[in-house]
């Protein structure tokens, strides 16, 4: 079954959160866009020229070979399916709130 956003899928429950009322799919594409402001930001600290990558690069350069084989050697993790439901959203909305963010309103 191919993903689609909650949407596409008909759904359109009300959640309140404080004085307004939100529909499921405006609260995924406010998080979404949220969380896309955060980490175009935060990107560029690790990306970046001098970023964290090219420091860690520079730092590890002569132990690259023993660390990839130890790295290769290392299972892979457990990881669960993605989930857009009600109660995730409303988790991430409140885990963003604590964090100092605030939700955007563009919805890209």
């Amino acid at each position: 079954m191919e993903w689609r956003a909650p949407f596409d899928r008909g759904e359109a429950p009300a959640r309140s959160w404080g004085p307004c009322s939100v529909t499921h799919a405006d609260s995924h594409n406010r998080i979404v866009a949220t969380l896309r402001r955060i980490l175009e930001q935060h990107n560029l600290v690790e990306e970046g020229p001098d970023g964290v990558y090219e420091i860690c690069d520079r730092l590890a350069e002569a132990e690259a070979e023993h660390l990839m084989t130890k790295l290769r050697a290392t299972p892979e993790p457990a990881v669960l399916p993605p989930s857009d439901t009600q109660a995730v959203l409303g988790a991430v909305h409140r885990a963003l709130e604590r964090a100092g963010y605030r939700l955007s309103s563009d919805y890209r």
